[in-house]
This record gives structure tokens, sequence and C-alpha cells, in this order.
């Protein structure tokens, strides 16, 4: 595979994480307004006013950029290069899709502003840009790879799908929590919300419980699919280390979030927890590429099978 598509993918999926995570400060320190509702310009102008709010917006912006031509010209090559490879090209197409869609939510929550749910939605999109590009990234460098053949169950097919659909739930209601000011919903408390167990569903502190909630179960939705993964596929190494991986971070995410709440949502446990849900998203997007292309070869087997057995004797 050609080395320049690899650098290039590489630096796409680098500016993909800064956008992720710039949007994630442009959020944390309330700089979406920065540039006023000036779009793409900044208060009208080329440059950011000489505010910290503005210097954080426009650099956002700047990086979002940087990465939508990065995605285009990856898409452009990638036609050229990987058409053989669906799997490839639907990576790449999926992460230039999203990133319009995120470009789109984006000025449209500067220019005409947006409801909670939206501005929700807009970091999950941000998600799988990145998760759909860095995939592309893996199966470049994987071009000519033949992992060991394994068969992955149907309960395993599912667990992992489970694992990756809630954490994108996660994810959706933090975004909820954030844009809807409910961050301190729960006070200082954690795990407790507010001295109790259950606080109900109503007002910010229910919307603080509904996303406590949604971590718990997918705590135990991800330990529980790493403990399968070590039990029975531990000959598929990359699917081992997934598993390994994804246990990891997803305690590694609880705690953040418990640092957060203690640390009177600081700026930087803030971050870190926006950060570690985005690489627990990329390796649970890894593991269920391998189970669904796993399942798709299995399938394509069979059909070839049963051509073969249908075809008339030319003897």
């Amino acid at each position: 595979m050609n080395k320049g598509l690899k650098a290039l993918a590489v630096a796409t999926t680098v500016f993909m994480f800064l956008v992720v995570f710039g949007g994630t400060m442009v959020t944390k320190t309330d700089s979406g307004d920065g540039c006023g509702r000036s779009w793409p310009l900044c208060e009208g102008s080329f440059l950011p006013m000489e505010t910290i709010e503005s210097y954080i917006e426009y650099s956002h912006r700047l990086i979002s950029g940087i990465a939508g031509l990065l995605i285009t010209v990856l898409l452009i090559w990638a036609q050229r290069a990987c058409k053989e490879r669906r799997d490839a090209m639907f990576m790449v197409t999926a992460s230039f899709v999203f990133t319009v869609i995120q470009a789109l939510l984006g000025a449209g929550a500067v220019v005409f502003g947006q409801s909670t749910p939206i501005m929700a939605l807009h970091f999950g999109v941000s998600l799988v840009a990145f998760a759909t590009v860095f995939l592309f990234t893996i199966i470049l460098y994987r071009w000519d790879a033949k992992p060991t053949p394994i068969s992955f169950g149907k309960g395993y097919r599912f667990s992992v799908l489970a694992s990756a659909v809630s954490t994108y739930v996660v994810v959706y209601t933090g975004g909820y929590v954030v844009h809807s000011g409910a961050s301190g919903g729960c006070g200082r408390w954690f795990p407790l919300c507010d001295g109790k167990w259950f606080p109900g569903f109503e007002g910010a502190s229910g919307i603080q419980f509904m996303h406590r909630l949604s971590g718990f179960l997918l705590m135990v939705i991800v330990l529980t699919l790493m403990v399968v993964t070590i039990r029975r596929y531990k000959e598929r190494r990359d699917m081992l280390l997934a598993g390994w991986w994804s246990g990891a971070l997803v305690v590694l995410q609880i705690l953040s979030g418990g640092l957060m709440i203690w640390a009177g949502l600081n700026l930087f446990t803030r971050l870190l927890h926006a950060t570690l849900i985005l690489f627990l998203f990329g390796v649970q997007t890894y593991m269920c590429m391998e189970v669904l292309r796993q399942h798709r070869g299995q399938e394509e087997t069979v059909e070839m099978a049963g051509q073969a057995q249908v075809r008339p004797s030319t003897g």
C-alpha cells in the first residue's frame, strides 16, 4: 500500500482527534459564542478577537477546516488506490459524510443556535467521523494481513455491536448533560446523586442520573465482553488486546467521571473524561469491524459452496 496514502490517513486521523478534542474544549469553556454569530468568519473578520473564548473557537474552526480538506483529499486518493476494498471505501466515505454533517451542525449552532438534543448529537457525529477514518487507517496498515481464521459466535457478535451502541448512548447522554446545564445536577456526589441511589428522572439530577446509569450499564457490558474474549477468542491476538483495552478504558472512563465530579468539574478532568470515551469508541468500532468482516466472509463462503453444488456437470 502506498506510503503517502498511509501518511495522509494518519494525519487525517490525528486532525479528526483534534477536532473532537477542540470541540470539547469549546463546550467546556463556554466558547461557542467566541466568534459571535459569524461563520466561517470570526465576528466578520478572518482573525479572532482578542479574547480567550474567541481564540478557542477560532482554533477549533481552523483545525476543523484542515481536517475537512484532509478527508476530502483522502477520499479522492482512496477512490483510485482502494477501490477493490469495499471495507476501506466504506470507512473513508463514511468519515467524509459525517465530517460534512458535523460541520453543518457546528455552523448551524453558531448562526442559528440549536436545541440541546441537536448539540448533544454534534459530539456523537464527530465521534463517528473520527472512528471511521481511524478504522480506514488500520485497514491500510493491515492491507495484506491474514488474521487467524476463527468463528465468532452469534451472541458474541451481538455483544460487540451492543457495546459500541451503548457507548454511543453514553456519549449522547453525556453531551445532553453538558448542553442542558446539568453537569452539577448531583452536586459533588459520586456514585450517589445528591446522597441518593435513585434521585428520579426529573430535572438536572434526573438527566445526570440517566447518564450515570447508562455509563454503569456500559461498564457491565464491556467488562463481560472482555472476559468472554479472553476465554474464547485468545487465538485472535488483536481481539484479545482490543478486549483488554476496552475493559481498561471503560473503568478509567467511570473513574474519570467520578474525579470530574469530586474536582468540581475541573477543565482537565472534563477533557480527560471526553478523551477516554473517544479512545474507547475507537477500540469498540475496531472489534465491530472484525466480527462483521468475519461474518460476511462466512456468508460469502456458504454462498459460493451452494453455487458449486447446483452448478450442472459438464462431463
